[in-house]
């Protein structure tokens, strides 16, 4: 019996330190202490046809995170991001509008308005 109770013992401590140490824990975004912008922030009328890089930047209690995004374009006919994922995407413009690009990180979301010509 105090064979099992001390093995009980361990393996809870193991996963307290665990749970506290988890990446998951450590890397949780909060909307009150998260700052998400994008480069650039005013991009150039673009045409159609052209491409333009963007990039996300994440700061969490005034602290880098290295942390992509989800990509998408609004309206979806103006254009498309490729990858659709990940710290930067590449926008293509496919009709002349206007709309915006928003990068969503973990539920926090930064827009950019875009315009094609």
């Amino acid at each position: 019996m105090k064979k099992f109770l001390l093995l009980f013992i361990v393996f809870a401590a193991a996963g307290v330190v665990f749970t506290a140490c988890s990446p998951e824990k450590k890397d949780r975004l909060s909307a009150d202490t998260a700052a998400v912008s994008i480069d650039p922030v005013n991009p150039d009328t673009m045409s159609v046809g052209e491409t333009v890089q963007f990039v996300v930047l994440v700061r969490n209690n005034g602290v880098d995170v290295n942390r992509g995004a989800d990509w998408s374009v609004e309206p979806e006919s103006l254009g498309s991001c490729s990858p659709k994922s990940g710290k930067t995407t590449m926008f293509t413009a496919s009709t002349a509008g206007s709309g915006k690009i928003t990068a969503d990180v973990g539920g926090i979301k930064k827009q950019v308005d875009i315009t094609v010509q």
